[in-house]
């Protein structure tokens, strides 16, 4: 496990898993408590492919989500794996394709859209 300075674990051991929407998900997205949206760029491969479809719940994201979140006027999808009291820090799954906290830091909270609780 990689360790952070403070022994907070900065990175999963595992990577994670989003499910198939299922009809209580479909359900939610129909009543508009779930955000749909289309996967950009190779950052989150091998989860997230560009096209996936994902649904977002508006929620306080825990460690080990993969969240949506707005920077510099982009939606941008990763990973979370810190807590600071200045934001979170992310990170893409597939490093040679991401841009992430480790380029820009970390992100406010405010920013964050949401869980993404599905996979289309």
């Amino acid at each position: 496990r990689d360790m952070g300075t403070r022994g907070t674990v900065i990175f999963p051991e595992l990577p994670p898993t989003i499910p198939r929407t299922g009809w209580k998900e479909l359900f939610l997205w129909a009543f508009r408590a779930r955000t749909r949206v289309r996967v950009v760029g190779k950052s989150m491969e091998p989860l997230l492919h560009e096209g996936d479809d994902i649904l977002v719940a508006q929620k306080t994201p825990q460690f080990g989500d993969v969240i949506v979140f707005h920077h510099e006027g982009l939606r941008k999808i990763k990973l979370v794996t810190r807590f600071m009291r200045s934001g979170i820090t992310v990170r893409g799954l597939n490093p040679q394709h991401s841009t992430d906290s480790r380029n820009y830091g970390t992100i406010p909270c405010e920013n964050i859209i949401g869980v993404v609780t599905s996979k289309l």
